[in-house]
C-alpha cells in the first residue's frame, strides 16, 4: 500500500537531516503549486480519473514494484548531494574511525513471488515489508537509500552494502526461501515456496579528530 511505501521513508521527514527532508519540502510545495495550476486548466473529473487510475494501479503487484524501484531511486538522487557534502566535510577536517565507534547495520530484504511476475519486492499489506531490520516488523529504507544516522560526523566504513550467507543455510545468491507464511525455511526453491529473504550488512562510523582513516588503516570513504 502507498503507507507502506511511505512509511519506509520516514526518517527522511522527521528533520534527522535537515537538508534532506528541506529538499523534499520543496518538492512538494512545488508539486502543490503546479496542481492548483493544473485544476484552473483539467477538468476535475479528469484528475479524479487519473487519481484512480493511480490508485488501481499501485494495487497492483506490477505497478507496486516498479513504483517501489522508482521511490528508491528518486530518494537516492535526492541525497546524493548531502553525501557528496558530508565527503567534502570529512576529507576537509581530516579524522578517525576508532574500532569502538563502528556499528554493523543489518538489513534483510524480502520477496514474495507472483504467478506471471517471478519474485519481487512487492508483498502483501499484511505482513512484513520489502526491507527490515532483523526484526520483520520494524520498517527500513532500501539498501541504496538508507541513510547514516543523524547526529556526529558519520562516514560509511565499507564501501558498499556486503551480502551475508552466514546468517543461515542459504542458497548462492544468499536467499532462504519460506512458504506463504515465511516458515518451513529452507536453502533452495520448493514448490509451495512462496517468500524469501537474505541479509545484507554494512559498517559506519563516528569520526573522530586525528588523521584520516580507520585505526590508522582502511581510508574513509563517506557515501
Amino acid at each position: 500500500d502507498i503507507y507502506d511505501t511511505a512509511i519506509n521513508y520516514q526518517n527522511l521527514l522527521n528533520w534527522s537531516s535537515p537538508p534532506t527532508t528541506s529538499k523534499i519540502l520543496k518538492l512538494t510545495s512545488a508539486s502543490l503549486i503546479l496542481s492548483l495550476i493544473a485544476l484552473q486548466i483539467v477538468s476535475f473529473r479528469y484528475i479524479m480519473l487519473i487519481g484512480g487510475v493511480a490508485i488501481f494501479m499501485q494495487n497492483n503487484a506490477l505497478f507496486g514494484g516498479l513504483a517501489l524501484s522508482i521511490l528508491s531511486s528518486v530518494i537516492a538522487k535526492v541525497q546524493g548531494g548531502d553525501e557528496v557534502a558530508a565527503r567534502v566535510v570529512v576529507e576537509g577536517a581530516g579524522g578517525v574511525v576508532k574500532e569502538k565507534d563502528v556499528v554493523e547495520c543489518v538489513l534483510f530484504e524480502n520477496q514474495r513471488w507472483w504467478a506471471g511476475l517471478g519474485w519481487i519486492h512487492h508483498l502483501l499489506a499484511s505482513e512484513r515489508p520489502a526491507w527490515t531490520s532483523e526484526d520483520p516488523k520494524t520498517l527500513c529504507p532500501p539498501k541504496d537509500a538508507f541513510p547514516l544516522p543523524a547526529g556526529g560526523q558519520h562516514v560509511w566504513v565499507d564501501e558498499d552494502w556486503l551480502l551475508d550467507k552466514s546468517w543461515s543455510d542459504v542458497d548462492e545468491d544468499g536467499w532462504l526461501y519460506t512458504d506463504y507464511n515465511w516458515r518451513h525455511a529452507k536453502p533452495e526453491p520448493f514448490h509451495t515456496a512462496f517468500t524469501r529473504r537474505r541479509r545484507w550488512v554494512r559498517r559506519y562510523g563516528l569520526v573522530r579528530d586525528g588523521v584520516s582513516g580507520f585505526d590508522g588503516g582502511k581510508p574513509i570513504k563517506g557515501e
